[in-house]
């Protein structure tokens, strides 16, 4: 474990994200503000942050088709220029994390 990623994530050309279950996805927030374009598990919380095609990619959680979405996306380069200029643009949503932290602290 690294005291600090950033720097391995900044000289990444993608975000890849294959989870089955996430919490508050913290790892996605920090890719978004560092304009990395993602590759995430169509997943709930995933889709809480990311549009696919728009600010990154969601795919299903299967080997074949995350590495088919990984070598599409990397063939593109005006989309990947797009979900850059999108991720400059748009402001990230924590609402989705402050409900969720809101719930847990009711039960």
């Amino acid at each position: 474990m690294r005291e600090n990623p950033a720097p391995y994530v900044k000289s990444c050309d993608l975000y890849l994200q294959p989870s089955r279950h996430e919490g508050y996805p913290i790892t996605i927030v920090e890719a978004r503000s560092l304009q990395k374009v993602i590759i995430a598990s169509d997943i709930p919380s995933m889709r809480e942050q990311i549009r696919d095609g728009k600010n990154g990619y969601l795919c299903p959680l299967d080997v074949m088709q995350f590495a088919d979405k990984i070598q599409k996306v990397l063939a593109d380069q005006e989309g990947r220029d797009a979900v850059r200029k999108k991720l400059r643009e748009e402001p990230i949503d924590f609402s989705a994390g402050y409900a969720q932290i809101e719930a847990f602290a009711k039960k």
